[in-house]
């Protein structure tokens, strides 16, 4: 089974990846890595790492399908996590392979800006945290855009 997460930066995907592998198991690959891979590798893809998630992920879809592809043929089970995700590309996914895919999405809509702000203060700095590196300014206007 290949798992699909996907959602908001900053909504919890790591740190659900990380108990999925840690409670089963099951290994996982963050979609960031890719992005940043592809944006410094292959420069005609033009990867603008500052520009919006969506934009991102259309960038690198087809290398993701691709993987997807070979990790369903050898029935690997495994989860993909990243905000470059898109629900449109994942439904395409589960569509194609209904037995063998499953996605989630996660984010965080009802929650106010100011609020998320001080939970990323309070608990941010974990392992793959690249916000932490940002003044507030930064960080804020990161989350306004989710």
């Amino acid at each position: 089974m290949l798992y699909l997460l996907g959602g908001a930066a900053r909504s919890g995907k790591s740190i659900i990846a990380r108990r999925i592998l840690a409670e089963y198991g099951i290994p996982f690959f963050c979609l960031d890595h890719l992005a940043i891979g592809a944006a410094n590798a292959i420069p005609q893809l033009q990867i603008d790492l500052d520009s919006d998630d969506e934009s991102v992920g259309e960038k690198i879809w087809l290398l993701v399908k691709a993987m997807v592809k070979v990790i369903i043929k050898d029935k690997i089970p495994y989860l993909l996590e990243g905000a470059s995700l898109q629900p449109k590309y994942a439904n395409e996914l589960v569509t194609e392979f209904p037995t063998q895919v499953c996605a989630c999405f996660v984010g965080y809509a009802d929650t106010e800006i100011q609020q998320k702000f001080e939970q990323v203060k309070q608990y941010g700095g974990g392992p793959d945290d690249w916000m932490m590196q940002f003044d507030d300014g930064i960080v804020r206007k990161e989350l306004e855009r989710q």
